[in-house]
């Protein structure tokens, strides 16, 4: 084996570690999210589904893994047409991955609205019972009311303290500390984002790298290959 093929062959393995690494990074912010948002669900008149997002992030990074799981042991064996393979599916993970991350940038503004609105038809149609939208909100993102505490004219319901029980007292030294969930939910979706934007242009340029050592090494396997046949 050439210097050509050494070189790059044990630097399509490093990048491909990197995206397998990577892979799992988005695995495990998309589950986290998914947890996040827990029982959630938007109403009917709600353009975008919350679960979206984490559930793309998590089959794209599934994607990454096995296509980098497999571009490591094509390197290592020296296949050339796995490793052409292999070069083809990046390529399209990375116009995927591309996609995604200008979707979030375009559509950002439009998606955090349509969070706003399900707070606020959350808010408007809560009820006493102790599973219902709104006790859910309060309860996962640690908020009270749609802007705050003051939002309940009368006596603050428990999730407002965190408490699943619904005749459970809730002091005002806990609900009075506490953010309206509209300011909340948002924040949690804006941070979010922000991660999977960020996420998204390491993994792109990692892909990238990945096709382009991918498609030297097997243009270097393929001329070493004709110099033993001449």
């Amino acid at each position: 084996m050439g210097w050509c093929e050494f070189f790059v062959k044990w630097l399509l393995y490093v990048f491909n570690l990197l995206a397998v690494i990577v892979g799992i990074l988005l695995i495990i912010l998309g589950s986290l999210v998914l947890e996040g948002v827990g029982d959630l669900k938007s109403d009917s008149g709600i353009t975008y589904d919350i679960n979206a997002i984490p559930i793309i992030v998590i089959v794209l990074g599934s994607i990454i893994f096995i296509v980098s799981f497999f571009g490591c042991c094509g390197a290592l064996r020296e296949i050339n047409w796995c490793l052409l393979l292999y070069a083809l599916f990046m390529f399209i993970l990375m116009c995927l991955q591309i996609a995604l991350v200008v979707w979030v940038f375009c559509e950002k503004d439009q998606f955090l609205n349509s969070m706003n609105t399900i707070v606020r038809n959350a808010f408007d149609n809560r009820n006493t019972e102790a599973d219902e939208t709104m006790n859910i909100l309060q309860i996962t993102f640690s908020c009270c009311g749609y802007n705050n505490y003051t939002d309940y004219s009368g006596s603050v319901p428990p999730s407002c303290c965190g408490f699943e029980e619904t005749g459970a007292p809730c002091p005002a030294t806990i609900y009075t500390a506490k953010p309206g969930c509209q300011a909340a939910f948002y924040d949690f979706w804006d941070d979010n984002l922000a991660y999977v934007k960020i996420g998204g242009i390491v993994v792109i340029v990692i892909e990238f790298l990945a096709l382009v050592a991918g498609c030297g090494l097997a243009g270097c396997m393929r001329r070493s290959s004709n110099r033993n046949l001449a």
